[in-house]
């Protein structure tokens, strides 16, 4: 979710995901899931996000992208 000014926007974001071998009909591990906020300028050409995982044991990850149109 993100709301602001085009020029720098903030946000909150939420993901959970799950990669691996797939067992028939299930899933052999649980899914992981994490939290963040993060920075958008210049319409998403440049963020930057500060994510934590929300399993036991997870810690905080930063993330810089830089968009070539």
């Amino acid at each position: 979710l993100a709301k602001g000014h085009p020029l720098v926007r903030p946000s909150v974001f939420g993901d959970v995901g799950w990669a691996g071998p797939r067992a028939i009909g299930r899933m052999e591990s649980a899914p992981i899931s994490a939290a963040g906020v993060g920075l958008e300028f210049l319409q998403g050409l440049v963020r930057l996000d500060a994510a934590r995982g929300l399993d036991r044991g997870a810690g905080w990850r930063v993330d810089f992208y830089l968009e070539m149109r």
